[in-house]
């Protein structure tokens, strides 16, 4: 069964959240607006304490993603998709594993996933990724994130769990 965007309903309000009538309409482009306006006056203080991996300081957290983002972008510009070499520094980094699909089933994947995004078709670029042999939401958001990090955002059990 596929889950649509617009079949997910918000099925509780966190208490230090107002309810608005974005909530009351089940419209989910709408409550992530309502929850955004609630939380965007914060995103300085807790952008400030970003750590990731946990206790390394955010300027160092964000030049290892910046490295990694750069290793991604290597790879694409030498063989127009991404290995095992770029991907597995990610998984370390992610999922403390440097576990990574087989090499051939990547580069077809991820050869794929570029011209996508170019495309602004994220929806697009996550298929290829999410075929790939136990890849979900969190890792093809890794990828993607530090692909652009301008564009887009990791998805994981830390960002779940705050939602």
């Amino acid at each position: 069964m596929k889950i649509r965007v617009r079949d997910i309903r918000v099925r509780e309000v966190k208490p230090r959240w107002r309810k608005s009538e974005a909530v009351d309409s089940g419209d989910p482009l709408a409550v992530v607006d309502s929850c955004f306006d609630l939380v965007a006056g914060q995103l300085p203080e807790w952008r400030s304490r970003y750590e990731w991996p946990q206790g390394v300081p955010l300027d160092e957290a964000l030049r290892r993603r910046a490295e990694l983002a750069s290793l991604l972008a290597e790879d694409f510009r030498a063989n127009g998709s991404l290995g095992a070499q770029c991907i597995a520094p990610i998984m370390l980094w992610g999922f403390g594993s440097r576990a990574v699909p087989p090499e051939s089933a990547l580069h077809a994947a991820t050869a794929l996933v570029v011209p996508v995004l170019d495309r602004y078709d994220l929806r697009g670029a996550c298929q290829p990724l999410l075929r790939l042999p136990s890849w979900g939401t969190s890792r093809a958001s890794k990828v993607l994130a530090l692909w652009d990090q301008e564009r887009f955002g990791v998805y994981d059990s830390r960002v779940a769990d705050g939602i």
